[in-house]
């Protein structure tokens, strides 16, 4: 289970997510990257905090990541020790793709740091399904409000923090027939690229507005099985078929047609109409809300967003939750689309704790960030 990229940082970094992800699967809330002040004023870097939150009281532990194929020692035990201490937290936890020396083992059951080595790892990742990303590529929208002008408009605040939420980003291509010429008619195979984007918390198609920022649309139906895909692109390409034409056309049962057309009626991706007296099937939007390819993707590059490949300010990256390859499955087997490229955008939001109560701004704009119900599971105040 290594970390094959090029130099160390990225290695570690790739590395510090894998674990995010691990303890987010496993319930906690997750924050990456953290900078904390411990009691005697040192502020400290943890690599991950989580977190876990019942209605009587929240567990809050350190988690230090080594990328090492070298033994854990004493001394990484006594710093963890050390800071979990000064942070006032409950607990420290050691991960490594290695080991534990026996005295750093000894120590760390005496001061109850807990060290989760390679072996137990890699049992955690298999059981939880959450596999390496290494080598995706990030980037992040310009914070381009500063965040005291954001705070001016709000008025005065105890803490302000800024949460990097993920969106990926995903270049598709598909194939269309051109016919050309006046007298001669020629058809040309050609390939068309389009951008579609994907809240990777909740699987919701994204659009940016220069105005107004990120903008939330319908939630894609990425629970469908390959009958059902099967079902609707055979529907999607007789425009309308009803239960025996399914069952004939692909080599099922009535029963067994009827129920995956029902179902992707539930899902919203078939609806049904009557036809002298007989249900008939025709499909309804995907609900992708793409960019076309020219200038509609120019200008959203141009004027709207506004990409680096570094953080704009200091900030928790928030951990996607929806799988990559689930929506690349999604694509491939409900349209026409392939999907060539994807990478993850994150987009700055800024959390205000002041004396009237808790405000969302959304970093790019400085507006109000409109869809709370979005992040509030997620960002925790």
């Amino acid at each position: 289970m290594g970390f094959d990229v090029s130099d160390s940082h990225s290695k570690g970094i790739y590395f510090e997510k894998f674990v995010a992800e691990l303890f987010r699967k496993a319930g906690f809330i997750v924050e990456h990257n953290v900078v904390l002040a411990g009691r005697s004023g040192v502020k400290h870097q943890v690599d991950v905090l989580v977190s876990y939150r019942t209605p009587i009281t929240t567990f809050r532990a350190l988690v230090e990541c080594k990328n090492w194929f070298k033994p854990v020692n004493k001394d990484v035990v006594m710093k963890v020790h050390n800071e979990v201490l000064d942070l006032g937290l409950d607990k420290g936890i050691i991960v490594t793709q290695s080991y534990a020396t026996p005295e750093a083992a000894t120590y760390a059951a005496t001061v109850g740091v807990e060290i989760i080595d390679g072996v137990k790892l890699k049992e955690l990742s298999s059981r939880l399904n959450v596999q390496i990303t290494e080598g995706v590529e990030e980037e992040f929208i310009k914070y381009l409000v500063p965040s005291e002008e954001c705070i001016k408009k709000y008025g005065s605040c105890s803490e302000c923090r800024l949460f990097y939420y993920p969106i990926y980003e995903f270049v598709l291509e598909r194939s269309e027939i051109v016919k050309k010429g006046i007298f001669r008619r020629k058809e040309y195979a050609t390939s068309k690229k389009d951008v579609l984007f994907v809240d990777a918390l909740h699987g919701c198609c994204v659009t940016f507005d220069k105005k107004h920022g990120l903008k939330f649309r319908r939630k894609l139906q990425l629970d469908v099985t390959d009958d059902e895909a099967k079902v609707y692109r055979y529907v999607a390409g007789v425009s309308m078929a009803n239960v025996e034409q399914v069952a004939s056309g692909l080599g099922m049962s009535t029963t067994k047609a009827k129920r995956i057309l029902e179902s992707l009626v539930g899902k919203e991706l078939l609806k049904a109409v009557k036809v002298d007296r007989r249900r008939y099937y025709t499909t309804t939007s995907l609900g992708l809300e793409v960019y076309e390819e020219g200038k509609e993707v120019k200008k959203l590059y141009e004027e709207i967003l506004r990409l680096t490949d570094k953080k704009p300010a200091e900030g928790t990256e928030v951990g996607a939750r929806v799988p990559v390859n689930v929506i690349i499955k999604f694509v491939a087997s409900l349209t026409n689309y392939k999907v060539i490229s994807h990478r993850i955008l994150y987009h700055p939001i800024i959390v205000i704790k002041g004396k009237d109560g808790i405000e969302f701004k959304d970093a790019y704009t400085c507006e109000r960030f409109r869809y709370l119900n979005k992040v509030v599971d997620v960002i925790k105040p």
